[in-house]
């Protein structure tokens, strides 16, 4: 079933995924409980795996509308349940073993959460000088310091975390660890209180301090030092397919403004009439087409381009977020005070406007070695899986809501 027939009419009164409901949960900073089920229900996880797997990822721009799908109704489902583990399963199958992959496929066909635990208040998106520890030991590794910031830290079945090894300098000092939480012992991780934001604030943000936390050897993934290179890899994804989820809260809040602007009227019409809001609404509506035009080639170029792909996720990712933001600012031009109101028609506008400021502020400039991650992830060669003529967009028509 496609997710937009999924999540259905959104101002249907009776749906449980409609702005009504959206609304409530955001109120009560919890994520939608009812969306979770409804796509636990359709097996939404599915989407993340590759198909060698059992899952359903063979091709970016497929995930990508599924993504943007989620976000387009409500940005927290699609953090908080789709993209945290999308974000977390691209290290695991760039650079998880056989067994790894297996397990961590099962617990996302399950319905299971996987944590990506890399950020620390210290250090931000600098995870070249995260001071989270592991230590060798004769049977394993034992975890220490502090996670913070992290998505679905208390409700993931497992962790993918990244530790200082060594204390060497350069970039070969950090690894990766996928750990499942229920086999942490609980006196060595003590859960801190849930962090809140203004945006985003049904996602649970959740930190977490870690002393001697002892994990088995066979929880590292890849090599030792690694670690930063297993990020930079799967970020060249994840960075290119943001892009095109982001078009998604645009649309909605495009269609608001467009809504409230040939509904309300001023100085004996509407406040569509106005050149100022035609040209508003225009201009907001050909940023929308510009961001899915170059999240298009951001995600063909993953499997056609592999090797420039250092440069181009990182250019996607920056350029599209700076658009989406000020298209939000000028939108909420048009709506006046409606664009502050938390709860009626479009309430949903301000809701939106918080949401997407911390999902677009995480910009890196990293760049990634010449291997494709995705390439190494689906195990094929990208000339083999798809040709220019064979990808569609990323989007191919803006979809209804």
């Amino acid at each position: 079933m496609d997710i937009d027939e999924l999540l259905a009419d959104p101002r249907a009164a009776d749906n449980p995924m409609g702005f009504d409901a959206v609304l409530a949960a955001d109120e009560r900073q919890e994520m939608l409980a009812d969306g979770e089920r409804l796509l636990d229900e359709h097996g939404f996880n599915a989407e993340f795996v590759p198909t060698r797997l059992g899952g359903r990822l063979d091709r970016v721009d497929r995930v990508a509308a599924a993504l943007r799908a989620l976000w387009r109704r409500d940005p927290c489902l699609g953090l908080g349940y789709g993209f945290s583990s999308f974000i977390s399963g691209m290290n695991i199958w760039t650079a998880g073993d056989e067994e790894q992959q297996r397990n961590a496929a099962k617990l996302l066909l399950d319905n299971g959460k996987i944590a990506a635990a890399f950020h620390e208040l210290d250090h931000g998106n600098d995870f070249a000088h995260a001071g989270f520890a592991a230590r060798a030991t004769d049977d394993g590794w034992l975890l220490s310091g502090r996670k913070e910031v992290v998505t679905n830290l208390r409700r993931a079945d497992a962790l993918v975390l990244f530790a200082r090894t060594s204390s060497a300098a350069g970039s070969r000092g950090h690894s990766q660890f996928l750990v499942e939480t229920a086999d942490l012992p609980g006196e060595s991780v003590r859960h801190l209180s849930r962090l809140h934001s203004s945006g985003m604030r049904g996602v649970q943000l959740g930190r977490a301090e870690f002393t001697d936390c002892p994990v088995p050897r066979h929880a590292l993934l890849g090599d030792p030092g690694q670690g930063m290179e297993i990020a930079l890899r799967a970020y060249q994804v994840t960075r290119a397919v943001f892009p095109a989820i982001s078009v998604g809260p645009l649309d909605t809040a495009l269609r608001l403004a467009t809504e409230f602007a040939l509904e309300r009227k001023l100085y004996g019409g509407a406040v569509s009439d106005i050149p100022y809001v035609r040209a508003t609404l225009a201009r907001a509506y050909a940023d929308l087409l510009a961001i899915d035009a170059f999240s298009a080639v951001a995600v063909r170029a993953l499997h056609l381009l592999p090797e420039e792909m250092g440069i181009y996720a990182p250019a996607a990712k920056y350029l599209t977020s700076r658009v989406v933001l000020d298209a939000f600012e000028d939108l909420r031009s048009v709506l006046g005070a409606q664009a502050y109101l938390r709860e009626g028609k479009y309430g949903m506008f301000q809701k939106l406007h918080r949401d997407i400021a911390p999902a677009t502020f995480a910009t890196c400039h990293e760049q990634a070695g010449p291997q494709s991650a995705w390439a190494a992830i689906l195990n094929l060669h990208p000339c083999k899986f798809a040709s220019r003529q064979s990808v569609p967009s990323a989007n191919g028509r803006i979809q209804p809501t």
